[in-house]
């Protein structure tokens, strides 16, 4: 069951817009479908906090058994302030520095996926100066196509994520017997928002050779690690199937004895989240018509950077109206400040409020103040209650920084 249009309208009214609101039954719903899918592998889920890190919605994941990935020393103190206990947690990301390694491992996290020889040397330097274990996967590079936009696209040989395999199979070896790091496995990541099964059976045949190999040397692999990526249906399509992946990868998997891992995000929670806008003007120009309304670019920013086509609906469509082609832009200067382009909406007006849809995922966390404005609120609607979970920046948050630097001459 989605949220009903007078309930979404309700929580416009007492919260105000633009606005994001969570619905935990849809949450829910997919999370058993996820697990129970994915169960006949025995798999870890690790969600992915790059998605939407609230700290309501971590603590709900939490609660419904999952564990996660983060790739960020900040995502990492979002599950430590949610009190999460961080022993199922992957640390992911090319650009790990000093301090957040130290923090990932004082918090004694699962296990770090490691994208370079460097990162690798210098988790290993600073478990050694910590007198804390270290455990890491290798992320390998299986150079895949997978079907998505370029610039979420991660598992080609251009991209620069991971390891080509030749690379990891010598740092394998030069650190199999490290007295501080352990190398417990490997790590694939095609890709954002891939909605094929094939370039998963791809990557892992790619992976499993490596895997074999290296055992064939010796070394014990006890982790595979498939990363996310799994897409879904934006435009009112299917979603990718978690089902028919099982089904395929099963066969493959039969015997290998390994600790199966999975890292979705997007597929969890962008279904769980509509944006909520009110229209300010409708704005007509030759045979152009333009609804502006006040969210944007800097509120969800997916159709500006990657093209991404969300639905939208007016809550309160009009009756028995001809539809009308529009564009909804939003109040940023810039040409590209756009949610939705060639548009066949019901006729609306200032006042009325609209939903775009599958915002959960990509969305508040992508949020900016260009133009010095403020980042919206969150509300999670359980059943028939809603609780704000984030409130929304005031100018004073805005400001607070750069006020408490400003001088008197300035």
């Amino acid at each position: 069951m989605t949220p009903k249009p007078e309930t979404l309208t309700a929580i416009a009214a007492e919260f105000g817009t633009p606005l994001y609101v969570y619905h935990a039954d849809t949450l829910r719903r997919r999370a058993a479908r996820l697990k129970s899918a994915l169960a006949r592998l025995d798999a870890h889920i690790h969600f992915s906090v790059k998605a939407n890190s609230n700290l309501s919605v971590l603590r709900m994941m939490h609660r419904l058994g999952f564990g996660f990935d983060v790739v960020s020393g900040g995502e990492l103190a979002r599950l430590q302030t949610a009190n999460i206990p961080t022993g199922e947690v992957s640390f992911a990301g090319v650009g790990k520095t000093v301090p957040e390694i130290r923090r990932a491992l004082a918090a004694n996290i699962d296990y770090f996926t490691v994208e370079s020889a460097g990162e690798l040397a210098r988790i290993a330097a600073l478990a050694t100066e910590m007198a804390l274990p270290a455990r890491a996967v290798l992320r390998l590079n299986p150079n895949v196509d997978a079907h998505t936009h370029k610039y979420i696209t991660t598992g080609h040989a251009e991209n620069k994520f991971g390891l080509d395999l030749d690379t990891a199979a010598t740092l394998w070896r030069q650190f199999s017997d490290h007295p501080a790091l352990t190398l417990v496995g490997v790590h694939l990541h095609i890709g954002s928002q891939v909605r094929l099964v094939e370039p998963y059976l791809l990557a892992a045949k790619k992976v499993l050779a490596f895997i074999a190999a290296r055992r064939a040397e010796g070394f014990a692999v006890e982790t595979l690690d498939f990363g996310g990526g799994f897409g879904i249906g934006y435009d009112g399509g299917d979603d990718f199937s978690p089902e028919m992946l099982a089904d395929a990868l099963q066969p493959m998997l039969a015997g290998q004895s390994l600790r199966v891992v999975f890292e979705p995000g997007r597929w969890l929670i962008a279904p769980v989240g509509v944006l909520l806008m009110t229209v300010q003007y409708v704005k007509q120009a030759g045979k152009k018509t333009f609804v502006v309304v006040d969210a944007g670019m800097h509120t969800m920013i997916r159709p500006a950077l990657y093209g991404g086509e969300h639905r939208i609906v007016p809550l309160s469509p009009a009756a028995d109206a001809s539809a009308v082609v529009c564009d909804v832009v939003g109040p940023i200067c810039e040409s590209s400040d756009f949610l939705g382009k060639d548009r066949e909406l019901p006729p609306v007006q200032s006042g009325d409020v609209l939903a775009l849809l599958d915002a959960g995922a990509y969305g508040m966390v992508m949020t900016s103040n260009y133009n010095s404005h403020p980042r919206p609120a969150e509300v999670l609607l359980d059943g028939d209650r809603y609780r704000l979970v984030r409130r929304r920046e005031t100018m004073d948050d805005l400001l607070a920084a750069e006020r408490a630097c400003l001088g008197g001459d300035d």
